[in-house]
């Protein structure tokens, strides 16, 4: 299994995780979204 380092990690990519991640980007997050 290969390690991921972020700040952030969003599971769900409909309309709410994906504004969820679009948000922690627009403060700078390392964000993962899945």
């Amino acid at each position: 299994m290969k390690k991921i380092n972020c700040d952030v990690v969003v599971v769900g990519a409909g309309p709410g995780g994906s504004m969820a991640a679009k948000t922690c980007a627009k403060f700078r997050l390392d964000t993962v979204l899945y």
